[in-house]
């Protein structure tokens, strides 16, 4: 029992606090007025004999338990523990299987991506030559021959850069077109001789670059190659008559000069030609039949072949030769290729193309029109000569230009009246 005590001030706040609170608060005696023990009912000091350890100690909360259960539970979403475990696996065991791919690993073929620039064929390849010329990225250094580079070089140098950046190696197709990459003439002075100025040939004034004309097949005794040529225009040519329509503003005055018309030509035309330096000139050396050109080399051809055999057997001849190349440069070295990169050939290029042949037509027109050519030529040497070395120079001529061109020549211009040579111009018919 409490003893609350005969003091006034003792009982005073003891009714202050029963008056203020006597159903919100739990009565409670203050320690204040709690009876102090005395001297002899206090108790003993502690001693170690008397303590008594239980074996459940009281369970407190342990902060740093909380982050490690909820990182082990988000580092263990994805992973099922299996049902026939008995046990809880540990955090170490949850780690291992979270680093274990899921899913079985692809092979290395399969991770390679396609290729962001592929190997061009051949009508995009000349495209490309005709753009890095007009935009200065090659230079053609007086040599307007543009040569292919080796396919078994460019081969292992783009599969390097490519294995360096995960794609695709080179297959069949484009090791086809590498090994199809012809030789290329690109005909424009300016550029092949930088500071060369081409005339107009009506106006002889300067002409600007204009655009690459269509490419042509350019024939040769043993190959083909791709041949091209630049446009130029004269924008404001004054050999050319002025344009009769004129405008006018509201005013009645003229609201421009009368235009003139813009002449355009191209590079490879005779009058062209004619008006460049001779040693740029002298890098021209072909025949121009209108859709294919050849060079020199089928020239000569012609006229020593023109009256020994027939244009048929010609044309077989230059076919066999062309056939041959084709299979050295292309049908041999695209199976190399193929078992270099270690690739299985698919549709071998075995035959030369139809469109890469000559025919025995076209032969003829073109023996024809080079007679014609050097007509005046030769009516000039014929005229110079005199007397008894004319018979000379029959022998001669005959063997530069065949017989059957000689006879023309002479029956259109009656050479001599001397009795040896008309027999043996009669021999000759």
């Amino acid at each position: 029992m409490w003893h609350l005590g005969s003091s006034r001030k003792s009982a005073s706040r003891l009714g202050y606090l029963a008056l203020t609170s006597p159903m919100t608060l739990k009565f409670r005696i203050p320690d204040f007025i709690r009876r102090r023990p005395t001297k002899k009912e206090q108790r003993p000091p502690l001693r170690a004999a008397d303590v008594v350890v239980t074996s459940h100690p009281s369970k407190v909360k342990k902060k740093f338990h909380k982050p490690a259960k909820v990182a082990s539970q988000r580092t263990t979403t994805s992973v099922k523990a299996p049902a026939s475990a008995t046990k809880q696996p540990s955090v170490r065991d949850l780690l291992l299987q979270t680093t274990r791919p899921t899913t079985p690993t692809t092979s290395v073929a399969e991770e390679k991506k396609e290729p962001k620039k592929r190997i061009e064929d051949t009508d995009e390849y000349v495209d490309a030559l005709k753009l890095q010329l007009l935009k200065g990225v090659r230079q053609l250094n007086g040599n307007p021959w543009i040569e292919p580079p080796n396919p078994f070089q460019v081969a292992l140098s783009v599969n390097n850069q490519r294995s360096i950046s995960g794609e695709h190696m080179i297959d069949a197709q484009e090791a086809l077109h590498l090994v199809l990459r012809p030789a290329v003439f690109a005909w424009a002075p300016d550029i092949i001789l930088p500071g060369q100025v081409i005339l107009c040939p009506a106006c002889l004034m300067p002409a600007s670059r204009s655009v690459w004309w269509r490419p042509r097949l350019l024939h040769s005794v043993s190959h083909h190659s791709i041949y091209f040529t630049m446009k130029y225009v004269c924008n404001r040519c004054p050999a050319l008559p002025k344009d009769p329509a004129v405008k006018t503003n509201s005013r009645g005055n003229i609201k421009r000069d009368m235009a003139r018309p813009r002449k355009a030509f191209l590079g490879d035309q005779a009058d062209v030609i004619a008006l460049l330096p001779p040693h740029v000139a002298c890098l021209w050396d072909f025949k121009d039949t209108g859709h294919t050109i050849c060079d020199s080399t089928i020239i000569d051809l012609l006229r020593a072949l023109a009256t020994r055999t027939s244009w048929s057997a010609i044309a077989e001849t230059i076919n066999e030769m062309k056939t041959t190349t084709w299979m050295k440069k292309v049908t041999r070295q695209y199976l190399l290729l193929c078992e270099l990169l270690t690739l299985k050939p698919q549709s071998v290029p075995r035959a030369m193309p139809s469109e890469y042949q000559i025919n025995s037509k076209w032969l003829g027109n073109l023996f024809a029109s080079d007679a014609e050519t050097r007509r005046e030529e030769v009516k000039a040497e014929l005229d110079a000569e005199k007397g008894h070395d004319l018979s000379e120079l029959l022998n001669e001529t005959v063997s530069l230009i065949g017989s059957r061109t000689f006879c023309m020549l002479a029956a259109d211009h009656c050479i001599t009246s001397d009795k040896h040579t008309q027999a043996r111009l009669q021999s000759l018919y």
